[in-house]
């Protein structure tokens, strides 16, 4: 029997909505999967978006991410 070489990827959720901060420093907050709001800080030195919280509502979410843009790292 021969294997395959392909890689079963894991399914990535999709984002619906994106609502970016950048007073002091970028944050979003996006919807995914319908549901769950993340609010993610973006760490520049390493290029990436960080899990900060999560919330089933958009009106937390965005408070949160907003939050986070003003405060000086």
């Amino acid at each position: 029997m021969m294997k395959s070489n392909r890689q079963i990827l894991p399914v990535m959720q999709k984002t619906s909505d994106v609502v970016m901060f950048n007073f002091q420093r970028p944050t979003r907050a996006r919807k995914v999967g319908g549901v769950l709001w993340l609010v993610e800080l973006y760490d520049q030195r390493h290029d990436v978006w960080v899990w900060q919280n999560e919330s089933g509502e958009a009106e937390e979410a965005l408070d949160e991410a907003k939050r986070l843009s003003l405060v000086l790292s």
